[in-house]
């Protein structure tokens, strides 16, 4: 036998599968002959390697459904959050129309006019009814494209003003449609240089923020945003973005406030 036939039988000897034998060695088994335990529980080599491949399969199912079992609680957990915070959302918006439906009434009285006051009466009914009748809230699954969605974001009167909200609408169409080869980015910029220049409004960036001279000696008043949440507010609202149930956390911190749960 020559030197390379020699040195390539013992790189295939090294290359070998392992026998059952040794795979079951190196996990504990032995042979019958050196086995100290109860006779009857001594297992071939095969079986014993079967077993243990068995257990692993089980412990991998066992992480598995218990990494299934923690998402779906997961889930179950947001699900519930966003239905409570939906039902104290509708509960603010009933009692406003009450609220609008009752002055409405109180001034019909006073003008003896009686079919408005029926009419209201009708519409307060109407109202309650529905609030009884309507089916849980499903949250809904809005596509934005991430660009719009951080433009927003930063942009906070787009959400709390809806003339604005629809003049910026209206340009960023308009623009896109004149200038189809405009990238997202772009269009977003030329939307914003335009609205503020029609409106008017002080340029707000986080390198720029407005200030107290600016504003003619007095501080700008702006609405509810993301900095006003708590830690835990905060984690649920993110919860509800990245479920696609809002928006942004501009859009959850002004529904917190309409509801009184917004941290002073």
């Amino acid at each position: 036998m020559s030197d390379e036939q020699a040195a390539e039988e013992a790189v295939e000897e090294v290359a070998a599968e392992p026998t059952a034998e040794e795979r079951a060695m190196e996990n504990g088994w032995r042979p019958k002959e050196e086995w100290q335990g109860d006779p009857e529980e001594w297992v071939d080599a095969k079986q014993f390697n079967f077993r243990g491949e068995l257990m692993d399969r089980i412990k991998t199912q066992n992480k598995q459904l218990h990494k299934a079992t923690s998402e779906i609680q997961a889930l179950k957990t947001n699900y519930q959050q966003f239905q409570e915070h939906t039902k104290q959302l509708a509960e603010v918006e009933l009692k406003k129309q009450l609220q609008q439906l009752k002055d409405v009434k109180k001034q019909a009285l006073e003008e003896n006019d009686y079919d408005t006051v029926v009419e209201v009466d009708e519409k307060v009914a109407d109202l309650k009814a529905a609030q009884k009748e309507a089916p849980p809230t499903q949250p809904e699954q809005p596509q934005l494209d991430p660009e719009i969605a951080a433009w927003i974001e930063a942009n906070p009167w787009y959400n709390d003003d809806p003339v604005k909200r629809g003049a910026a609408d209206a340009v960023f169409d308009q623009t896109k449609a004149a200038s189809p080869d405009k990238s997202v980015s772009e269009l977003l910029k030329e939307v914003g240089n335009i609205v503020e220049a029609r409106f008017e409004t002080p340029k707000r960036t986080n390198n720029n923020p407005i200030t107290a001279s600016s504003t003619g000696g007095k501080p700008a008043k702006r609405g509810p945003s993301p900095h006003d949440l708590s830690d835990e507010q905060r984690k649920v609202g993110k919860t509800f973005v990245d479920s696609g149930a809002i928006k942004n956390l501009t859009e959850y911190a002004k529904q917190l406030a309409e509801i009184g749960g917004l941290n002073a």
